[in-house]
């Protein structure tokens, strides 16, 4: 009953630490002033607003055109509400992925038994500073971490440990990811302007063939239809074949089926052979916005 209680809490323990954030921007040292932006872009983040209430009509919409291409719906899987007050800490890692993925390493690595790690900051830049301890703070209060620490200068340590409660195991190894392309999405379908427009996010499918896969998302707007799928890590080459047989029964064009990969950039040669190999676009959290921002905009 307390955990439960406590998950129930989330969004209101965020925004306590989005407060203590700000009230640290204030001070003046070195780390301190990188709180002063951490302090900053909270209030940016809290700004991030919930899956949008119509989101059951456009659910409906896009399951009913899978059905129409002969693919049954299983079970979606909805965003809970403890989720829901995860999406600004989501937000925040994918728009600083390359400051915090370092800290998101070390938490999975130690998400198995939950034991505590240290972290040097030392030889770190005042950025990936404030990215780091901003990221850990709010993840400690939302209960992520079980323990944290930080030593300012001169010692610029920080020691924490991960939670082994599900929702924490879950979100730190990927869901941050699918949470934050939730928001992407339904910020460009409001831009499209299609009032037909429908989308369906973790759809677990059976195709015609008995091919069971879970969507991460499925979308249809302006009459096109676009598949993203998100991956975090760079252990997913032996899933490219089912991806490249299951893309034309969802999508008409390769351009319109999105593999976005946290840990790999649109430029990268090794992302656009596993991209082709996928029969999909690749994107990496740098171009992933603009290239469905094309695609869904383009009436």
């Amino acid at each position: 009953m307390q955990e439960r209680e406590a998950w129930a809490r989330l969004s209101a323990l965020l925004r306590e630490a989005a407060e203590v954030l700000d009230r640290l921007a204030q001070e003046k040292s070195a780390d301190e002033r990188g709180g002063q932006e951490a302090g900053a872009s909270c209030e940016h983040m809290m700004a991030v607003e919930e899956v949008v209430p119509n989101a059951r009509e456009r659910q409906a919409k896009a399951l009913a055109v899978l059905e129409g291409l002969g693919i049954e719906v299983r079970k979606v899987l909805e965003i809970s509400e403890e989720e829901q007050a995860l999406l600004m800490l989501s937000r925040l890692i994918a728009e600083r992925y390359p400051l915090v993925r370092p800290f998101l390493q070390r938490v999975k690595r130690h998400q198995g038994d939950g034991s505590p790690f240290q972290m040097s900051l030392a030889n770190a830049a005042q950025e990936e500073v404030g990215a780091i301890t901003q990221l850990a703070t709010l993840a400690h209060q939302a209960g992520l971490l079980a323990e944290y620490t930080y030593w300012r200068s001169p010692r610029r340590l920080l020691r924490a440990a991960p939670s082994r409660h599900g929702l924490a195991i879950n979100f730190f190894t990927g869901s941050w990811l699918e949470l934050y392309i939730m928001q992407v999405v339904e910020q460009i379908l409001r831009e499209a302007g299609d009032a037909d427009a429908g989308c369906v996010f973790r759809a677990q499918v059976v195709f015609p063939n008995g091919d069971q896969f879970d969507l991460d998302a499925f979308l249809v707007v302006h009459g096109r239809r676009i598949w993203i799928e998100a991956k975090t890590g760079d252990d997913f080459a032996d899933k490219l074949p089912k991806y490249a047989r299951l893309r034309p029964r969802l999508c008409q064009q390769r351009e319109e089926a999105l593999l976005v990969c946290a840990d790999m950039q649109s430029g990268d040669p090794m992302a656009a052979m596993r991209g082709r190999l996928a029969e999909m676009q690749l994107c990496g959290l740098d171009d992933f916005e603009v290239r469905l921002r094309e695609l869904a905009c383009a009436s």
